[in-house]
């Protein structure tokens, strides 16, 4: 099977990672008869050029790259073999590893609270977050990028993120990836759904009476928190987002 995708690699002529994805599957029931279903996944690793001396500083090189420290694309899968060929039952897209922090304009008031609760409301806080967005598109055909004007590349979910993240006083983790949702479904028609897996990675104010805008913080405690939820164009109203 590592031989079989290796090979179809260097065949598929396609720019996306769910094409490849489809292109191979269907290539494995297609050569495979005992197989009547394929579940297939990949994630995207971008390199980007090293740079390296020269004559005027520094230049990219034409021969050394490195893995870019960032968010990626993701694709899964799962097909069936039917009588004319092969079908897409199910379709995964998304952007992997978004870690964004905002270092202010972001609350945290008005949480349930009873005798367990030690954390104190903060009008202005530091929110680091780890984010993964996962969509699926109404017509599976348009995941696999032959249409490219339907095709909903990872960057511009990871941009959106930003940009929401940038534009809202956050009050909490939910309340923030609500918001990228909705602007997501918003900006792309043809998504079905958006989902989002986050964690709450933010630091421990350790001293602030430091002079001017100076702090130290250190890493949270273990367990720290843990959201997940998916939306679909239900969730949309008619009213602009608040």
């Amino acid at each position: 099977m590592k031989n079989f995708i290796y090979h179809h690699m260097g065949e598929y002529d396609g720019a996306t990672i769910e094409g490849f994805l489809e292109y191979v599957g269907a290539e494995l029931l297609d050569t495979y008869s005992q197989m009547e279903a394929v579940a297939i996944s990949a994630d995207e690793l971008p390199f980007d050029e090293r740079s390296v001396p020269s004559d005027d500083g520094f230049e990219p090189s034409e021969l050394v790259f490195g893995v870019e420290d960032g968010p990626a694309g993701y694709g899964e899968l799962y097909l069936t073999r039917t009588t004319d060929g092969t079908t897409i039952e199910e379709q995964t897209s998304g952007v992997t590893g978004i870690e964004l922090v905002k270092v202010k304009d972001n609350s945290f008031t008005g949480y349930v609270q009873d005798e367990y609760t030690t954390l104190p409301e903060r009008e202005n806080r530091t929110l680091y977050l780890g984010l993964d967005v996962l969509w699926t598109y109404a017509d599976t055909e348009h995941a696999l990028g032959t249409d490219t004007e339907a095709y909903v590349p990872a960057e511009q979910v990871r941009d959106i993120a930003q940009v929401v993240f940038d534009e809202l006083d956050v009050n909490s983790i939910q309340q923030l990836i609500y918001r990228i949702g909705q602007r997501v479904l918003r900006r792309f028609p043809q998504l079905e759904s958006v989902r989002f897996e986050a964690n709450n990675r933010t630091w421990i104010g350790v001293r602030d009476d430091l002079e001017g805008d100076g702090k130290v913080l250190r890493e949270p405690p273990r367990p720290t928190g843990f959201q997940q939820f998916s939306m679909d164009r239900s969730d949309l109203d008619t009213e602009a987002e608040e």
